[in-house]
């Protein structure tokens, strides 16, 4: 078995007196796909902050690899992320810039490359996720399948070790949402990235996890794979799973 690329430690994290995090644990091995579940608002994005020190936890300790996330200081905190690519909800692809243009960006800002070869980079990462011919689009003229794209493109140019994606599939139509699905299976395929995803889309969650958790009330009820899932009879994993179900 890989050794866990993501350790968590008995994490809590607070707002304003509300705990949202609850001495949770964690473990992520490396090139695996690991899919929370929950619904809404139980702290499933809070916990992907926390992972690269955008949020900073009441206690608790996370490590990516060897590093000590929760010890770092800020100018530490930006190298490790360089080597971790987060894919957001509205993906936060820049209007002005084109599609290749905006995979390009932390390219530009953080690594200090030729532009031909950040240029070469940006169309093989294009082609990748299926978008070779579409360089020079703008946000405008994409679908929102195809921005996702777009956005996965970017983290894949800084040749990222880790992969967090928040909602991967939000506000897509089915089709779409089958596309992007598709698209994580064939990078965990093709190039073994981890994956770390957090969704309330249980059908994306049961296709592509290799392991599925259930946060609720800051911790998790469940982890396992995802026939485990569908099997099990704790409640608070069966009143999810079974929702709109007869």
């Amino acid at each position: 078995m890989k050794p866990p690329l993501i350790r968590v430690e008995a994490l809590h994290v607070h707002f304003n007196g509300l705990r949202v995090l609850n001495g949770l644990d964690m473990e992520v091995r490396e090139g695996e796909i690991f899919v929370i579940i929950g619904p809404s608002g139980v702290g499933k994005s809070v916990l992907l902050k926390n992972l690269i020190g955008l949020l900073r936890p009441a206690s608790g300790r996370i490590f990516l690899g060897d590093a000590e996330v929760t010890a770092m200081a800020e100018r530490d905190l930006n190298v490790l992320r360089e080597n971790v690519g987060m894919v957001f909800q509205g993906s936060a692809l820049l209007n002005s810039l084109s599609a290749l243009d905006n995979v390009a960006l932390p390219l530009r800002e953080r690594h200090k490359m030729p532009e031909d070869q950040i240029v070469r980079r940006c169309k093989e990462k294009l082609a990748l996720v299926g978008l070779d011919g579409a360089e020079s689009k703008l946000p405008a003229e994409l679908s929102g399948g195809m921005k996702k794209r777009v956005a996965i493109a970017r983290v894949l140019a800084i040749e990222p070790k880790l992969i967090l994606y928040d909602e991967p599939t939000v506000g897509l139509d089915p089709i779409l949402a089958e596309g992007v699905d598709g698209l994580i299976l064939e990078l965990k395929r093709n190039i073994g990235v981890t994956s770390l995803i957090v969704t309330h889309d249980l059908d994306s969650a049961f296709l592509l996890a290799d392991r599925v958790a259930m946060l609720h009330e800051g911790r998790f009820h469940f982890v396992g794979t995802p026939d485990e899932c569908r099997r099990s009879d704790n409640p608070v994993v069966r009143r999810f799973t079974q929702r709109g179900k007869k």
